[in-house]
């Protein structure tokens, strides 16, 4: 079982666990490389900022760009 798969497990809520997954979906094509090798990387933090400013440029409001960033954030 994959790091991701072991943390989307624990997420109770299937709409929330839904949101990140996609999410993480989406860093993940925006980094071009899995999130696994980002996760304990002292860029990990600017690399989501980016990503979160990359959404705004995108036209994600406010609480879409909160809550796709919000799986990373957990993992």
């Amino acid at each position: 079982m994959s790091l991701e798969e072991k943390f989307l497990e624990i997420i109770p809520g299937k709409s929330t666990k839904k949101s990140y997954r996609q999410g993480i979906k989406q860093f993940e094509e925006y980094l071009g490389y899995p999130v696994t090798k980002l996760i304990k990387s002292p860029t990990a933090s600017d690399e989501l900022m980016k990503f979160y400013g990359y959404l705004k440029e995108q036209g994600y409001t406010q609480n879409s760009r909160r809550n796709l960033v919000n799986g990373q954030l957990n993992s």
